[in-house]
Parts: C-alpha cells; structure tokens; sequence
C-alpha cells in the first residue's frame, strides 16, 4: 500500500511541476523550504512518481543514518552505503571479519534491487574497486543448465568453478558454517550468501540437478528454486587477465602487483625512501610483498590501492545511467570536503613525522578537489535539497513548517488537534512506531476528540485523523 503522506503530496500541483521538471531531464533543480523529516518526504515521494533509482548524499554519518531511518517510514528498499575505514597502520584481517554492508549494497545496486541509496560525501571521496573488475565472474546457476559466468570462456566444469569462487573473494572450507565460505563434496556445491542461508547447488556431471537454499546452523533446506546469481563475497577481489579461457593461478595474479609495488617503491633508479631512517619501511614493504605472495592481501589493499587496480571508480560509477543525484546541503557538502582534505594532509604528515608509510587510498583521498567533484555528479541529474544559490533557473520551495515534539504534554496536544480539526484541516500523525499507533489512538478516544472513532492502522479509514507510524507531525 502507498504510503498516506507521499499519496496526499503527489495530489499538488506544485509537486506534480516539479515531477515533470525531472521528467524532462532539468538539472540541476533547487527545492528550498525543506527541513526534518521533510526531506525524506520529498525524495520519497519523487521516487515513488518517477520509478527511478535515487543516490542522496549528505554531510556527514549521522545526518545520513537519521535520512535512512526517516525514508524508511515512506517506502522499501532504501541502503546507506558508508565509508570505509582506512586504517594507517599495519592490521590482519580475514575475508570472515571483513564488514559486508557495503558489498551488500553494491551488490543491491548491481542486481537494480534498491530505490534509494543514502550515502555521505567521505565514501563517494573514497576510491573503489573498478566496477568491471568487481563483477567480472558473477556465476549464474539454472536448473538443467551448467554453470554460466560471461567472461568465462573455458570449461564449466566442478574444478574451473572452484577458481571461479575463489576470485569471487569465497573461502574453502570443509563445511560451510559462515557467509563467504563454499564447500565441495562430491557433486555437492555449497555457497554462504549470508550469516544465516546458504545455497545448495547439486550437479550430475557437469550440469545442474538442483538448487535449494538451506540454513547455515541446522543445514536443512528452506526452499527450493530454478536459479541463483552468485555474487562477490566482498570488494576486495584482484584484477586479472584471462587468455583463452585459461584461469589464471594466484601466484601469476598477485605476481602483476608485486612487481608494480617493487617497481613504484624499491626500484634503486627511482627509490622513494632514501635516508637510513627509511631503511624500516623498505623492510616492511618487502614484507608486506611476501604476505602478498602467500595469500594475505586484503589488507595490504588500502595501502597499495595503486598497484592492486590499474582504474578506479567511485560509488557513482556504479550507478545505473537513470540515476538521480539528490544534493543535501551543499554548502555544508562543500565544507566537508574541505574539512576531510584538511584532516587528510594533516594525517599525511603526521605519518611523514613518526616515519611511517602512507596507504595510497589516504593520498587519493587528498588528490581530490572540487572540480573533480562538481565533474562527477554533474554527469548526471541533479536535484539540490536547501541549496541557497540563486544561480539555478530551476528552483521550487515546498513550505514545510516545524512544530514542537509534545512528548508527555498530551494536553497542548488535544488543544491544537482540536484547533485544526475546526480550521477543518486533514491531520496526518505520524507516531514513530506501531506500538505508540495505539497509545495515540486511546488518547484521542478518552478525549472525545470530534470526527475521530476507533483507529487502525489502515490509512483508507474514514476518519479525520489517520495515525501512521513515522517521525514527525504534519498536517494539511
């Protein structure tokens, strides 16, 4: 069911302009008069009427995690996508303990399977893994069928799978007991997709018999399907090259970015450390290329981000075409900017003091200017929400007015509720949960409040005063 609020605004005329601006590829578009909870309200429903996915960026991790809690009163399918920590020091870090939110919306996004991405300006700053390399060997699984991955040419077969797996960033195990993991037994595939499901992919010979998904703990069967799409266990794959079909070993793989590391940090003719005080670094280089070498990469990404990808991209990059670009604030975005490239520079050379090596995923970070930004949003529809420019031919304001959270004072509640119900206003309260859905209702009844009876949570009821869950109070 539509929600109540975002069918009362796609009932304006004014918003139903501002649709059909979007509608005919304006950008950017400024929407002025937004606060709180408003905000969620207008994007929500922009989404709603024009069926396209929408990116909000916005200052800093809290204001983007109070977006996502209010967005998800209005609609489904909405994701935050957060920075990624990039340590400054050395660490050890198996794929199990790698965080899978990110890869998860990634994944949303890859799959089209999300409305609303809610994200800060420090993770779009941040480079990531190129697109291409991050879904070159997604797996594709179909009852009847062998195994399909498009740019895998060679055999399908149980042992070219298993390498295939391995560079989707999923561990061997023996039995999988935890997302990113995969077994082999037999004819018998078995794939973590998440902390609690598993899928179960059983051949005769080459081709596949069945699949069902099952549960990692008790290892029964949940359900069976047709058909499942294997995605990246998480975003730190490597890049490779594949020649005719042949899957590449690991040595080979990583043999590509050893030599760039070499090449970039220990080459005589162009060698970056010099002094004798450097003589550590160059110790730790060498054995970080020898933990390279033996498998322990992830964690070494970050710190020759370079040398790992040949390209880079973007949260944005990975955006479909259709994106819009919602802008929060961006004056404060701006500033933010600024403040991380500050924090940036001042790390780098706090690093420089206590002679210590600098991840080059810090260095991008602070290569980044406002020109590249305004480059990489620009390439896609704008809309800003509270911009103050006066530059922008495009502009609409929505007048959304602010009123005290009552809290405990049920009784300037039921004075003004019974003010507006005489100014014969619609009014809409959104209680903030289910459970307080009912507290209000019993309230309204004990105070006999006009037009109003027994409420549920049905927003079609014909009652003057409709409870809904959500953050905020509004009226119309």
């Amino acid at each position: 069911m539509k929600n109540l609020l975002i069918k009362r605004l796609e009932e304006l005329d004014k918003f139903n302009e501002f649709v059909g601006e979007i509608n005919l590829k304006k950008t950017p578009i400024n929407v002025s008069g937004l606060e709180f909870v408003s905000k969620s309200h207008i994007i929500s429903s922009v989404q709603d009427t024009i069926n396209r996915p929408i990116c909000l960026i916005t200052y800093n991790e809290l204001q983007a995690k109070e977006l996502v809690k209010d967005l998800s009163f209005f609609g489904e399918k909405i994701e935050y996508f957060g920075k990624k920590e990039i340590a400054s020091y050395d660490y050890v870090s198996g794929s199990k303990d790698l965080p899978y939110t990110r890869i998860d919306v990634l994944n949303k996004i890859y799959n089209r399977n999300v409305k609303i991405i809610v994200t800060t300006i420090e993770a779009i700053l941040q480079k990531i893994i190129p697109q291409k390399v991050l879904y070159k060997n997604v797996i594709k699984f179909t009852v009847g069928n062998v195994f399909e991955c498009s740019n895998f040419s060679g055999k399908k077969n149980l042992n070219n799978l298993k390498n295939l797996l391995l560079l989707l960033g999923y561990e061997r195990n023996d039995m999988v007991e935890n997302r990113g993991q995969f077994s082999i037994r037999g004819g018998i595939v078995d794939i973590g997709i998440s902390e609690k499901i598993g899928v179960r992919i059983e051949f005769w010979g080459d081709e596949v018999d069945s699949i069902r998904y099952f549960n990692i703990s008790s290892q029964r069967t949940t359900e069976m399907a047709d058909q499942v799409l294997i995605l990246p266990a998480h975003e730190y794959l490597l890049e490779y090259n594949m020649e005719e079909g042949i899957l590449p070993e690991y040595s080979s793989i990583v043999s590509n970015v050893t030599k760039r590391i070499e090449n970039k940090y220990l080459d005589k003719n162009k060698l970056i450390f010099k002094d004798i005080n450097d003589s550590k670094i160059i110790q730790n280089i060498k054995s970080d290329i020898e933990a390279i070498q033996n498998g322990e990469y992830i964690s070494k990404i970050d710190k020759y981000f370079n040398e790992f990808y040949t390209e880079s991209n973007t949260l944005l990059d990975y955006l479909p075409r259709n994106t819009l670009i919602a802008i929060d604030e961006n004056l404060k975005i701006n500033q933010r900017i600024e403040d991380i490239i500050i924090e940036n520079n001042n790390l780098i050379k706090s690093l420089t003091e206590k002679e210590r090596f600098i991840p080059e995923a810090i260095y991008n970070i602070s290569e980044f200017n406002k020109e590249e930004w305004n480059e990489i949003y620009n390439k896609k529809q704008t809309i800003y929400l509270y911009e103050n420019s006066n530059d922008t031919v495009n502009r609409f304001e929505f007048r959304y007015r602010p009123i005290n959270f009552y809290k405990s004072e049920t009784e300037i509640l039921i004075e003004n509720i019974k003010k507006w119900i005489k100014e014969k206003k619609e009014l809409i309260i959104l209680a903030g949960s289910k459970e307080n859905i009912s507290k209000i209702n019993n309230l309204l009844i004990e105070n006999k409040i006009e037009g109003f009876s027994d409420n549920k949570i049905d927003e079609d009821n014909n009652n003057k005063i409709k409870i809904i869950p959500g953050r905020s109070f509004i009226r119309f």
